[in-house]
């Protein structure tokens, strides 16, 4: 129950990447505002089923698999920040990595949704999430590695 409010209270935490981008006045993408927002929406939605005594046992198994990511990625970005070097190889890693964490959370989700005492709401919100961060990371990967050179 700890880990479960840890993870949530690092959402926020998260959510300062978004406006520090806003603050230097870069541009955001759908997937960043999209990722971000509803990460932190739904961490507080989890925050409130949890206060009602409602039964979220996976969502610790979900904060663990959307942790272990961002602590990849911003550790990362921490090292190279400031230095002109980048690997693409580690970038292209990180992604796949992404992917991989969210076909893992599709399948916790094909898990939750067999039990019966969960909601078709909570159900339906967790489908939602996890399909779009799919779609929108897959996309991503594919417009940055497998564009070609003469498209």
């Amino acid at each position: 129950v700890n880990a479960l409010a840890f993870f949530c209270f690092l959402k926020v935490l998260e959510m300062g990447d978004t406006v520090w981008l806003l603050v230097r006045k870069r541009q955001l993408s759908v997937l960043h505002l999209w990722h971000h927002w509803s990460v932190f929406v739904y961490c507080w939605w989890i925050m409130y089923r949890w206060g009602a005594d409602l039964p979220i046992a996976e969502g610790a198994y979900f904060g663990a698999i959307n942790a272990f990511v961002p602590f990849l990625m911003y550790g990362y970005y921490v090292v190279t920040r400031g230095q002109h070097f980048r690997s693409q190889r580690v970038e292209h890693a990180l992604t796949c990595v992404q992917l991989i964490q969210f076909l893992m959370g599709m399948g916790l989700q094909y898990y939750v949704s067999l039990c019966p005492d969960k909601s078709l709401l909570d159900i339906s919100k967790g489908w939602v999430i996890y399909g779009s961060y799919f779609v929108l990371f897959g996309n991503y990967y594919r417009q940055r590695y497998l564009k070609t050179k003469n498209s």
